[in-house]
């Protein structure tokens, strides 16, 4: 019988971790301006979440902000492109960004597929990078997906990374039947060559002309296999 794993975490190293009080104003108010007041304002003390339900309710919330947040990211980048196009001003901006351009670029495609409503903002998923895999979707396998429930806040990115292997996998097999279809008619072209020869070959030896021994030689002998 299987031992079941709870989400638990012992006593002592929770009050080893746990904070002082002055740990905690240190935290909250090491920095001024509105992003200390924010932050201090934004995490609930144990008093006003009693039960597991109000952390969930809380983390959910949290959750779904995240992808509210990179979604307005990838609008503001969007909004500059358009604006700056190409010159000093775009590449002012990039150097001033936090991250690459390659994450630039994929926060714009998933502000523009959700401009576009390839992608449903309120079923965005929380992780830009998961939000990613499904704007690299046709339209097919994106409709496919959304069928079966996929696109949503909480899919992985593996779920989707798996879903496109599988999706693959049936074009990967149709290439090898028409490969192996096309091998076939190069085969019996082959053959029909070949037969064409020997008849050619059989006219000239009646009539006395010379025939060339290569092509009475066996296959594997002309070929030197």
């Amino acid at each position: 019988m299987s031992k079941s794993v709870g989400f638990t975490v012992p006593k002592r190293r929770l009050d080893k971790a746990k904070p002082s009080a002055d740990h905690v104003r240190m935290v909250r108010y090491a920095e001024d301006g509105p992003r200390a007041e924010v932050f201090a304002n934004s995490i609930k003390s144990h008093a006003d979440l009693r039960n597991p339900e109000q952390y969930a309710e809380e983390i959910r919330r949290l959750w779904g902000e995240a992808a509210r947040k990179f979604l307005a990211i990838g609008e503001y980048l969007l909004q500059a492109k358009e604006n700056f196009s190409y010159g000093d001003k775009a590449r002012e901006l990039e150097k001033l960004l936090p991250f690459t351009y390659s994450t630039a670029n994929r926060l714009m495609r998933i502000a523009e597929a959700v401009r576009l409503n390839r992608l449903p903002r309120e079923r965005l998923p929380a992780n830009y990078a998961t939000a990613y895999v499904l704007t690299t979707m046709n339209d097919n396998d994106l409709d496919e997906a959304k069928r079966r429930n996929l696109v949503r806040e909480d899919v992985t990115r593996k779920a989707l990374e798996d879903f496109m292997a599988e999706r693959r996998q049936p074009e990967e097999d149709a290439h090898h039947v028409l490969l192996r279809r096309e091998r076939d008619r190069i085969a019996a072209q082959i053959e029909r060559l070949i037969a064409r020869m020997a008849e050619i070959d059989a006219h000239l030896l009646i009539s006395g002309s010379p025939t060339l021994a290569l092509t009475h030689a066996p296959s594997d002998e002309r070929t030197g296999v």
